[in-house]
């Protein structure tokens, strides 16, 4: 009788390592493929966010070069950057050596007025620049920069961005 109930026990006990050496496996496997998948997606949305800034800074910059824009006429376009406020897409008109004008508003509801570009970003060109961290009053943004000319002369940058928590 005593070998019947060992024999039992030992019966139990390798099912259950069976049963432990088959979900070691399958567990590891949905946890990586999990991970796979988030970097996967995190990667897409990051590209589209810059897809998407890429063309509205492109269009701003358009925008102002058509209309020869400066800095004194710039104050005049709150509406046409406040436009894509509903779709969570903030825009900045960036001239050299002045004060943005922008859609993005501080916690006083005034506008920032205050968006810092390097000279490198300058250096790139009429292509513009991505950048993944901006900072803008405290929040980080998703930013597209890209040059506004005027009578071939690069006067200043049309900013795109996007909150990155969004």
């Amino acid at each position: 009788m005593k070998e019947v109930k060992n024999g039992k026990k030992l019966q139990i006990n390798m099912f259950g390592m069976l049963i432990l050496l088959t979900m070691i496996p399958l567990l590891l496997s949905i946890a990586l493929i999990s991970v796979i998948s988030l970097n996967i997606t995190k990667t897409n949305l990051e590209n589209a966010a810059e897809d998407k800034l890429y063309v509205v800074a492109n269009d701003l910059s358009n925008h102002c070069r058509e209309n020869e824009i400066s800095y004194a006429t710039a104050e005049q376009y709150h509406d046409y950057i406040d436009s894509l406020k509903d779709q969570k897409i903030e825009m900045a008109i960036i001239i050299k050596d002045s004060p943005s004008v922008a859609s993005i508003k501080n916690e006083n509801d005034y506008r920032v007025r205050d968006i810092e570009v390097s000279e490198e970003i300058y250096a790139y060109g009429e292509e513009g620049f991505y950048d993944s961290d901006v900072m803008i009053d405290g929040k980080v943004y998703y930013g597209y920069y890209k040059p506004i000319t005027v009578h071939d002369e690069v006067i200043g940058m049309a900013f795109a961005a996007q909150l990155k928590d969004n």
